[in-house]
């Protein structure tokens, strides 16, 4: 798995928080659309959800992590297929740490 991007730069891709992971979510990339699961910290599924890949569905995408991000969204550490593509910039720049296959 390749190091994490977001906007602070991390030397290794494990972060301590305290003892806890937290929520993360997992995107499973396409062309047209995305599919979004977000899990607990005992690998439940808490959340799953197909949204588009266009400013709606980035939208919907941001609703589903606020809804599960508990008082600050941007904790939930996001893995991804790319590292390339709109979604990929607008998440690092709204401050979510990526993880790339």
């Amino acid at each position: 798995m390749r190091s994490p991007r977001g906007s602070f730069a991390r030397s290794s891709s494990i972060v301590d928080r305290g003892g806890t992971v937290g929520r993360t979510c997992g995107i499973d990339w396409s062309e047209a659309q995305h599919d979004v699961a977000i899990v607990n910290d005992q690998g439940g599924i808490v959340a799953r959800a197909r949204v588009a890949d266009d400013a709606a569905g980035f939208g919907q995408l941001l609703e589903l992590l606020a809804e599960h991000g508990e008082d600050e969204p941007t904790r939930i550490e996001i893995a991804i297929e790319t590292d390339k593509g709109l979604f990929v910039a607008a998440l690092v720049t709204a401050g979510f740490t990526l993880f790339f296959d």
